[in-house]
């Protein structure tokens, strides 16, 4: 995070490119924060803090709009072959998935400090040789952000819902199954700045809902906290200690409810103008409460760190390498530990069109009964997304993946090529 109110530099960007076109590119694997969720929305609202200083309100011209709303209106269409919808280890079922879709937004500055966004897709997803159920789409990616200045203190409030829908976007996930769900985290955070410290408190309510018959289990609701203080170096050299913790209770009485507590340093360089460098590391602890159908999965003590270097190397061409080791929730038990290794391309090599590629490698260990899971994912992906028009435009994507685990029948390889086309009315 570059610190509120410090005169953040803007970052050079590429030209727009819509959002929705977007989605189907390289990014689609990347890991975007630690797996602690409580630090993982900690940092989430930092960057987000960052991108609202970053992007300038934008006052409505032959755009749609209401008054100082602007609207957004995209109709999209994606056709997709994938060679392994239902990612099976020796059986891969191919099939092509049409998805037409129409997002919907509403963005309103309502002053320097307080920004509303609300956008949302509703689709409908068609697998032509019915190798998957044909579905409902319906995505809510909305926000609203109030960032109150009182002389050297900053109070935000905020909300967020977010909507997945991806299985191969999840490593550790069971290759049988889509998981669509929503979340939603609401919450506020203090930043004080005396001199050349930075004192940061938050609190946020968490939800999780799955929308998937048979995940209903991993429904929660979770308090997460999180305490930071940081001390300027030099220039935006800054280094210092954060804390988070969370009390996560299930919907369903046999899952066993957690805390979750972690500590340790941070650091976040700027080695030169174009060259920033973010790291944290420390130790993590999941205490797993006792209930009526089971005995409590156990306790564990374990580390955290996350590492990621930027690099600007032209106006138009940029990298990115990182690696994060986690505790996460588990999908089929109530934890799981993995290391993410990623790298990230990202070329605007013309004024209409950008070329994205990234690759990622997970190792991850989950229990799962009498067995632990190993597994390992590489992951590759390409997308190339080009404005055809000042309101159409459109994404070429490839992606790979391919899992391999200790068990048997939790290993696959899938292949997938998506077209898409959006405009923007």
């Amino acid at each position: 995070m570059r610190w509120p109110l410090a005169g953040v530099r803007p970052a050079v960007r590429f030209r727009a490119v819509p959002w929705a076109c977007l989605g189907l590119g390289a990014a689609s694997l990347t890991p975007v924060a630690l797996g602690q969720e409580a630090l993982r929305g900690a940092v989430q609202q930092d960057r987000a803090y960052e991108s609202r200083q970053r992007t300038p309100i934008i006052t409505p011209d032959d755009r749609m709009h209401i008054g100082p709303v602007n609207l957004f209106l995209a109709p999209t269409l994606s056709a997709e072959w994938n060679d392994n919808v239902n990612l099976s280890p020796d059986q891969p079922e191919p099939d092509f998935i049409l998805r037409p879709q129409v997002n919907v937004g509403a963005f309103w500055p309502a002053s320097e400090y307080v920004r509303l966004n609300l956008a949302a897709g509703v689709g409908y997803a068609w697998y032509v040789e019915g190798h998957h159920e044909n579905r409902l789409l319906i995505t809510p990616d909305s926000n609203l952000a109030v960032d109150l200045p009182v002389k050297d203190v900053v109070v935000t409030f905020y909300d967020q819902a977010t909507y997945q829908d991806d299985l191969a976007a999840n490593a550790a996930l069971d290759a049988t199954r889509d998981n669509a769900n929503v979340q939603n985290t609401a919450g506020l955070r203090a930043t004080w700045m005396p001199g050349d410290w930075v004192l940061q408190a938050g609190y946020a309510h968490f939800n999780y809902f799955s929308l998937t018959k048979g995940y209903e289990y991993l429904n929660r609701a979770s308090e997460q906290f999180f305490g930071r203080a940081g001390y300027a170096l030099a220039g935006e050299t800054r280094a210092g200690l954060e804390a988070s913790g969370s009390m996560s209770a299930y919907d369903q009485s046999w899952r066993s409810d957690f805390y979750s507590v972690s500590f340790g340093p941070f650091l976040e360089w700027s080695i030169t103008e174009a060259v920033q460098v973010t790291a944290r590391g420390g130790y993590v602890e999941y205490i797993s409460e006792p209930n009526a159908y089971a005995p409590p999965p156990g306790n564990v003590n374990s580390y955290y760190f996350g590492i990621e270097a930027s690099h600007q190397i032209t106006e138009h061409l940029s990298q990115r390498l990182g690696g994060i080791r986690d505790v996460q929730v588990g999908t089929t038990s109530a934890y799981l530990e993995q290391l993410t290794v990623h790298y990230d391309l990202r070329w605007a090599f013309t004024d209409f069109a950008q070329l994205s590629a990234g690759v990622t490698y997970e190792h991850g260990q989950e229990p799962r009964n009498q067995f632990v899971e190993e597994y390992d994912r590489l992951g590759f992906s390409i997308g190339l997304s080009y404005q055809l028009t000042q309101r159409l435009s459109s994404t070429l994507a490839y992606r790979y993946a391919r899992r391999d685990s200790n068990l048997p029948g939790q290993e696959y390889q899938q292949n997938s090529v998506t077209l898409s086309a959006a405009y923007r009315f």
